[in-house]
């Protein structure tokens, strides 16, 4: 995950698996390796291959800065039930991260690897 538009160069790696829906990467894993407060900020992911804005709608609709939604957005689809391998499933495929909806914090999460999934008895 790397912040574009910054001063300084801020990325960040981390490993997450293929079904973890897009709030939950968000809320527990973005926001914490970023230092950010959780439940604080509106966020939304976008596809740039076909435009589709995923983020919180209704339920979420409480973040500080959720009134910036129309302003930037024509629709944003629900992303609770959405994992991130809709996004994002092949080495070198891209989406953007949002954070911060007035500031608008722009991120670009990009496939580094994908790693074979092992199921936990052959870990032992």
């Amino acid at each position: 995950m790397e912040l574009t538009g910054g001063e300084e160069y801020c990325w960040r790696r981390f490993t997450v698996p293929a079904c973890t829906p897009l709030n939950v990467l968000h809320d527990q894993v973005l926001v914490p390796i970023m230092g950010w407060a959780r439940g604080y900020h509106g966020y939304v992911f976008e596809s740039p291959s076909d435009g589709a804005v995923f983020g919180p709608s209704g339920r979420g609709a409480g973040a500080i800065d959720m009134m910036h939604v129309p302003m930037h957005y024509l629709k944003v689809m629900e992303d609770r039930n959405i994992p991130l391998a809709l996004l994002l499933k092949e080495v070198g495929d891209m989406c953007y991260y949002t954070y911060d909806l007035g500031d608008q914090y722009e991120h670009r999460l990009v496939v580094e690897q994908v790693l074979r999934y092992v199921p936990p008895q052959e870990m032992l």
